[in-house]
């Protein structure tokens, strides 16, 4: 007896069904005009909705004067509209209305802010602080939270303002003491919704010690016993100050060296994480630009580099796309990290050029308020 077959849409119906049992997410085209995503967990609402529907469009199509592929992008829509409210119910860190710290905290906390500087701080339900803070105006960076709803703002902000039950505020006599005070909260209690500025004992120093004719580059979280004109620090900002590391030791290996090609350089300088210690042969006048370069006082030893490399053409090779990547490096960490802290030190009138890491974020508060009133 000859096998029934069903009809080439139903086929694709069920063929839709057995492919969300499986558990993988599958793209289903039919007729070459509608395409839907069926995922394992919606299987329930697939069956007991979506293909009864599909099926009955398929079977009675002729009758209701609608084309199967038209029922087909109505069934589709409806997975998708599901996905969306299934999403939204499952996810509780996320408010769908309206924004729920007024009623929290009542009318009147918002009425009454101060227009004043300051710091403000946000617990949870179970009183524990959640983030630090700093405004100019306390009650217009508040109302920025009080007007943030299920579509604006981070997903981290909705998420702060769910989670939040109480505010306190602290009154500061200026905007520079609310930053520093901010600074101070953040090292000590470490809120969980704060990131910047939470662990200064992750900034860099960077020490270049001389052993004859060679220097010895090491990169620390911590001040080692070294000659402190040897150590250069402390530097903020992971990526940009091992970048620049790694940058500076292969365009001093390049022009030592001599080399035109990046596959003569060492392994260790080409691997994506820059060497914590390393040893270059370089002669005394490279080891004092390198020495002024870290502490900011000249820049001179970048020149030396692009002139080396234009009297070898180096940039025409296949060598000067990493030379250009490397310099850029260079010069925004001369700009951003070098000299920054050499200003600091000279215009903080500071005892030593070694800066303490958990004063590197106030001293750039104060240093950035000085030049604010030149």
């Amino acid at each position: 007896m000859r096998k029934r077959q069903d009809p080439p849409h139903f086929q694709g119906t069920v063929a839709a069904g057995r492919s969300a049992v499986s558990g993988r997410s599958n793209y289903i085209r039919q007729f070459g005009v509608t395409t839907f995503k069926v995922h394992s967990h919606f299987f329930a609402l697939f069956r007991d909705q979506v293909k009864p529907l599909a099926v009955s469009a398929f079977r009675g199509s002729s009758m209701m004067g609608n084309p199967p592929d038209t029922m087909l992008s109505v069934a589709g829509g409806m997975i998708r509209q599901n996905s969306m409210s299934q999403q939204s119910m499952n996810n509780p860190l996320l408010f769908e209305t309206d924004n729920p710290l007024e009623e929290r905290l009542g009318k009147d906390f918002f009425d009454t802010l101060p227009t004043r500087p300051g710091v403000y701080k946000m617990f949870s339900r179970e009183d524990l602080l959640l983030y630090v803070g700093k405004a100019k105006n306390l009650r217009r960076r508040l109302f920025t939270y009080r007007r943030v709803t299920s579509g604006s703002g981070s997903r981290k902000t909705r998420r702060l303002v769910r989670m939040v039950r109480r505010i306190a505020i602290e009154l500061c006599s200026s905007e520079e003491e609310a930053l520093l005070r901010e600074n101070e909260l953040i090292r000590t209690q470490r809120p969980p919704f704060n990131r910047a500025k939470k662990t200064p004992e992750t900034y860099y120093y960077i020490s270049a010690v001389p052993e004859g004719e060679a220097l010895t580059f090491h990169l620390r979280m911590h001040r080692k016993e070294v000659a402190p004109e040897y150590v250069f620090g402390a530097f903020k900002g992971h990526r940009g100050v091992r970048r620049a590391l790694g940058a500076l030791l292969r365009q001093l290996y390049i022009v030592e060296k001599q080399i035109a090609t990046p596959f003569l350089l060492p392994s260790r300088l080409l691997n994506r994480l820059t060497p914590l210690h390393y040893t270059l042969r370089i002669t005394d006048q490279k080891q004092e630009q390198v020495r002024r370069f870290l502490g900011g006082k000249s820049d001179q030893l970048l020149y030396e580099i692009l002139d080396h490399t234009d009297r070898h053409q180096l940039l025409e090779q296949f060598i000067g796309k990493l030379i250009l990547k490397d310099m850029e490096a260079l010069k925004s960490f001369y700009r951003r990290c070098a000299l920054r802290n050499r200003h600091m030190v000279e215009r903080l009138e500071l005892d030593s050029h070694l800066i303490p890491q958990d004063k590197l974020d106030d001293y750039l508060v104060e240093l950035a308020f000085l030049q604010r009133e030149e």
